[in-house]
Formats: structure tokens, C-alpha cells, sequence
């Protein structure tokens, strides 16, 4: 099912021939990948670029809500290495095309709303417009999601397309073809290195600030203490130990706060964040495991997006 509408720049416009024919050659988004084309997809190693000096400005925008974030991961890992994503860092379409341009190691500019915490929504909605018009300045092609809840994107679509760049419209696809995108991070508040993700859509999934909303995910603090007993004893070893024992706690969680788990999957995107450095000695990489069955068991397409690259 096509989902995709390529706009050619305005007659006379600044868009040249030149991103027309670029605009053509990028793959184009047209709903989930088969199993077979997943299994043919490179890995996020192999889709490390070396960025070109002269990178294309591309943006990729949208709106929080669009259910199909996998579709903007889809088109960005197809970005050529002549590319630099041009985002506004908003939840959603714009924080999926940069987490994943950062895993390939490939330029990113950023144009986040910067107003006060305690700013007025009249104060923000000033912001995040004019925020619309430096990404439409910034970028010479843009790719655009857009759903029914799009009052910024189609500012953003305007914009664009009163400058005469070269668009590609990306339509929601129906309910079948939803999922929830997922990645995990070092929690921003890590003392250690490398930094914590500070991006938005942050889930704390740890017992010490995760909260009400990130407790049922979190290993119980008899099973913390005990680990951190057995790390200062054994090192990485103790992890065969423990996950064993947080999956048991988890399948306890999944009887005992069923809505939480419901209400997590439900979501269009997060990043699951935990003060271990590395995901594969942390709870946060047997979460993202049990989370994608959780998927399956419920019926919910489920995708482990990976770690954020911080660099």
C-alpha cells in the first residue's frame, strides 16, 4: 500500500533539479518491512557512515502521535551518507529520525522549542512555530508524517512547501500496520560515561526514581542489594545470576500490574533508561527482551529499536 506523496519544488524556487532527482533515488516509505526484507537489512554497525563533508540538510518532521514510528527509522537507516538530518527534537517523528541518525553516526541539527518550564501554551505555540520556520530555512528536502493530530507538521509542511523544497509526504497507514518503537539509554542523571540520554520521551525504568510509573519494571530492591553485593564480589559474572531472577520478578509484574504493562505497550515510542552503562550487563536489555514478547503475547507489534549513540 502506497503511503508516500513526493512533492516536486515549486516552479522557480530555490529547490534545484539536482534534489528533485536525490529526492527520487531515496527509498521510499510504503508500510512494514516483510520478514524477509528485515532479515535482509544491514546491521546498525554496518550502517555507520563516514559523513560526507558537503551533507545534504534533510528534514525529517512530524507529530508526536504518528503510530508507525518504525516507518521513520525504516527511511533514515536509507539515508545515503550524504545526508545531515535537520530535526525540531520533538517527541516522536522528529527524536526517532535522530536517535537514529546518531546510531549511524551521522550529522545532526538540532532546533528544539526553547522556552521557560513554566511557559504559557500561547508562549510555547509562538515558539514552536517560529522553531517550524528555522527547520523549513535550514533544510533543502524534507521528509513529512503526518496524521490527523499534525496542527505544527502541517505549519511546518507549509512552510516548506512555500519555499519551493523538494517534499515527500509520509501518510499514516492504517491500524494494522501500528506499532510500538522502542530503545534503551544510560539514565541522564549517570554519574559514569558515556553521558545519559537527555532527549524527550524518557521512561526510568530503575527502582531509585523510576517512580510509580517505572516501578513495575524495575527489579525489586532485595534482588539490587544482593547484586550489588555479587558484583563487587564477582564482577560481570554475577549477571547470569541475576537475570534469571528479574525475569521471575517480571513475570510477577505482568500478573500483578497488568494495566502498566498494557498502558507501556499502548505507547508509540520510549527510551527505557537505567544507570548501567552497558545494556547487556543491565535489566534494561532483558526488559527490551521481554517487552518485544510481550508484544507478541498481546497481539502488539513490538520493536527494539536499540541503544541511543551518544557522540
Amino acid at each position: 500500500m502506497q503511503h508516500v506523496r513526493e512533492e516536486a519544488a515549486l516552479a522557480g524556487g530555490p529547490a534545484e533539479d539536482a534534489a528533485t532527482d536525490r529526492a527520487r533515488s531515496l527509498r521510499s516509505v510504503r508500510g512494514p518491512r516483510s520478514p524477509e526484507e528485515c532479515a535482509a537489512l544491514p546491521t546498525m554497525a554496518e550502517n555507520v557512515m563516514t559523513p560526507s563533508p558537503h551533507p545534504i540538510p534533510i528534514a525529517v518532521v512530524g507529530p508526536r502521535a504518528f503510530r508507525a514510528l518504525h516507518l521513520v527509522r525504516d527511511l533514515v537507516l536509507a539515508f545515503p551518507p550524504a545526508a545531515r538530518l535537520v530535526s525540531g527534537r520533538a517527541a516522536g517523528v522528529d527524536v526517532v529520525g535522530e536517535i537514529t541518525m546518531c546510531q549511524r553516526r551521522m550529522p545532526v541539527s538540532l532546533y528544539p522549542v526553547k522556552v521557560r518550564a513554566n511557559a504559557s501554551r500561547e508562549t510555547f505555540a509562538k515558539a514552536a512555530f517560529a522553531r517550524n520556520t528555522l527547520v523549513a530555512d535550514e533544510a533543502a528536502e524534507a521528509d513529512v508524517f503526518l496524521n490527523a493530530e499534525s496542527r505544527g507538521t502541517r505549519d511546518t509542511l507549509h512552510k516548506l512547501r512555500a519555499l519551493g523544497k523538494v517534499v515527500r509526504v509520509h501518510d499514516e497507514p492504517p491500524p494494522a500496520e501500528h506499532a510500538l518503537l522502542f530503545h534503551t539509554a544510560p539514565h541522564p542523571h549517570t554519574r559514569q560515561a558515556p553521558r545519559g540520554y537527555r532527549g524527550p520521551s524518557t521512561f526510568d525504568i530503575t527502582r531509585g526514581s523510576g517512580g510509580d510509573a517505572g516501578s513495575p519494571f524495575a527489579p525489586s530492591e532485595k534482588l539490587l542489594r544482593e547484586a550489588q553485593r555479587r558484583i563487587y564480589k564477582e564482577g560481570p559474572e554475577a549477571f547470569n545470576w541475576y537475570a534469571p531472577i528479574y525475569i521471575s520478578e517480571m513475570r510477577q509484574s505482568w500478573r500483578i500490574h497488568r494495566p502498566a504493562w498494557d498502558a507501556l505497550l499502548a505507547r508509540n515510542h520510549f527510551v527505557a533508561v537505567c544507570y548501567c552503562i552497558q545494556r547487556t550487563c543491565c535489566h534494561r536489555g532483558v526488559f527490551a527482551q521481554l517487552l518485544v514478547k510481550a508484544g507478541v503475547r498481546v497481539g502488539r507489534r513490538v520493536i527494539d529499536g536499540g541503544e541511543v549513540t551518544l557522540w
